[in-house]
């Protein structure tokens, strides 16, 4: 009878190994629904929840089949949110919130910006700044990464998605290989055709291209943001970030306003009414035609 027993526990004990040898053949972290990206083979695999051990060619497609067999509130239900206040902007996909007392580190899902010293990567930091710093978000989590930042959707208190804003604004790029989010594509490519933001420059250069760029001096050029002062060499730095205090009656000529426009595209002065990329078209000359990209 003993040999028997021990037979079958050790038939037991294999069985188990071979059990997890199948439900976890490669590493990563996995997302709220026991799933993940494999970025070895290409896919969407999940080794927890109601498909484990089931692979499918992206995300939306388990979403798709969780959504027939269980309904669209289960379907889309996230793995966690939270609230909390943005204290801090590191740059235009990462920022920080307070979460049960302690500052989080969160890195956009999906997207990725302009590094700091890349054409627009100011742009890109001071565009989610006006939008999120000081105020109250929610997060939606979805994994952690390689260096403990939280990876997540930012929703707006109006609702909005701040990943979806930066595209939608030509301030990032759909980050492909992280992400099969198509929508964020649709995005990019309508911003791109528009000549938003960093898609004013034809040879833009994705940000992960530039990482890999700097490591080979010369391997790729650095674009400059279009030049902010009017032809007359009028400065519009004095006119940013004052709030709604000036009028076009206030610049001696339209390419002034237009350099201030050019400098901050929100345009808190609403200098741009027709929203046309021009500012105060009726000022006097000297003139500067060339539209600005509006967010």
């Amino acid at each position: 009878m003993l040999p028997r027993i021990t037979f079958l526990l050790l038939g037991a004990l294999v069985g188990l190994a071979f059990t997890s040898s199948i439900a976890w053949p490669h590493g990563g972290g996995l997302d709220g629904f026991g799933c993940h990206h494999n970025r070895k083979l290409g896919g969407y695999h999940c080794h927890r929840g109601p498909y484990a051990g089931h692979s499918f060619a992206s995300k939306s497609e388990m979403l798709a089949t969780l959504q027939r067999s269980e309904g669209p509130s289960q379907a889309e239900s996230p793995a966690k949110e939270f609230t909390g206040k943005v204290v801090g902007v590191a740059d235009g996909d990462t920022i920080t919130v307070l979460h049960n007392g302690k500052s989080e580190r969160i890195r956009l899902n999906g997207i990725d910006c302009p590094e700091k010293r890349q054409a627009y990567g100011k742009a890109a930091k001071q565009f989610a700044s006006r939008l999120v710093y000081g105020k109250t978000v929610t997060v939606t989590v979805f994994e952690q990464d390689r260096y403990g930042r939280t990876i997540g959707d930012v929703i707006l208190p109006d609702g909005r998605v701040l990943n979806r804003e930066l595209v939608k604004a030509g301030l990032a790029w759909w980050y492909r290989k992280y992400s099969d989010d198509t929508s964020l594509g649709h995005l990019e490519a309508e911003a791109r055709e528009a000549k938003r933001g960093l898609w004013d420059d034809p040879d833009a250069i994705a940000p992960w291209e530039w990482r890999t760029g700097r490591k080979k001096p010369g391997a790729y050029r650095e674009p400059r943001e279009p030049a902010a002062t009017s032809p007359s060499g009028f400065d519009p730095a004095p006119y940013i970030g004052q709030g709604n205090h000036y009028n076009c009656p206030d610049f001696k000529s339209q390419a002034d306003a237009q350099a201030v426009l050019r400098a901050d595209p929100s345009d808190p002065n609403r200098l741009d009414g027709d929203t046309d990329g021009i500012a105060c078209e009726g000022n006097p000359s000297p003139h500067d035609r060339s539209p600005v990209p509006r967010f």
